[in-house]
């Protein structure tokens, strides 16, 4: 998403926060700002209410069962003094900022700051990818109809389903058994952590659908457990390959020697799950090169190719 508005919308529970939260991971590094919401739970596991989390790391208490306020959602008393004291100064405009939001729904709509805020995040240049309340007039049907705003609807179908997508992708490109690289296998940049990681996930599925997988990784040791390939150095890797799949923007893949690359790979075919390469750079040494994202949810979506011009 460049310079645009992504809403996340779909029914309570479905796990437009968890996505985000996924988002915010895999952004490490970079400008944010803005809010994510929690739930705040009984021992029981009953929920009471919900707490914001700035990006920042203040805190405060959105709403609750018991909280005393002539501003009400359902059984939850609503403090929009909270919202104004901590949310909304996490939106003010800010150059080279990427902003998240999490939500554009009834409570925070209840705070005319909010609203104000939004609005002016909406008419900026600035990236913003927020989670929207599926129904709701208002401010709510506003912010959908808004020029910038593309919505995406998340499901449990398509929530967790980036890596097959990716892999699909990846088999549109080049036909299995072809050597193939897969950058990055950490579940988000500049850490060695493996578990839980959508791109060790990816590369699951490759070698399941008999790709010959090669790993590189600068951040993971050799002989880590559960590698489902052999994890090389990055020359060994590239060798003779004939795709490359960026997963996971560590440093050293944003920095890539691009005349090495083309010295060393066999099919100049790239597929950038990051959206993070200078394309032009690698268009103007004869890569093909594809994205993932052309406007749709991760599950049905396409990705568009960008070929090196003649």
């Amino acid at each position: 998403m460049n310079s645009g508005a992504l809403l996340l919308t779909g029914v309570p529970g479905v796990g437009k926060t968890t996505v985000l939260r996924r988002v915010k991971d895999r952004l490490a590094g970079k400008q944010l700002r803005g809010f994510l919401t929690d739930e705040i739970r009984s021992s029981r596991g009953e929920r009471l209410g919900f707490r914001i989390e700035t990006l920042d790391g203040r805190t405060a208490r959105l709403a609750g069962v018991g909280l005393r306020s002539t501003d009400r959602v359902g059984r939850y008393g609503v403090d929009v003094g909270a919202l104004d004291a901590v949310a909304v100064p996490a939106l003010a405009l800010e150059e080279g900022a990427i902003y998240l939001v999490d939500e554009i729904g009834k409570m925070e709509c209840l705070s005319g700051a909010f609203t104000d805020a939004v609005a002016r995040l909406l008419d900026s240049p600035c990236p913003l990818i927020a989670t929207v309340a599926q129904r709701g007039t208002g401010f709510i049907a506003q912010v959908k109809r808004h020029p910038r705003a593309e919505l995406w609807e998340v499901t449990r179908a398509n929530r967790d389903a980036m890596p097959e997508h990716v892999v699909s992708r990846l088999a549109t490109l080049v036909t299995p058994p072809a050597p193939i690289a897969l950058l990055g296998v950490t579940y988000k940049a500049e850490v060695d952590d493996v578990r839980e990681s959508p791109a060790l996930r990816v590369a699951e599925l490759a070698v399941e659908r008999g790709f010959a997988v090669r790993l590189c990784d600068p951040h993971v040791k050799s002989g880590t457990p559960g590698l489902p390939a052999p994890l090389l150095p990055l020359e060994q890797a590239l060798r003779d390959v004939e795709a490359v799949v960026l997963l996971v923007d560590h440093r050293a893949f944003q920095e890539l020697d691009v005349d090495l690359v083309a010295a060393l790979v066999s099919g100049k075919r790239v597929l950038d799950a990051r959206n993070s390469l200078d394309r032009p750079n690698w268009r103007a040494h004869g890569f093909e090169v594809s994205l993932l994202g052309s406007g749709a949810a991760p599950h049905g979506a396409g990705a568009r190719t960008e070929h090196a011009r003649a």
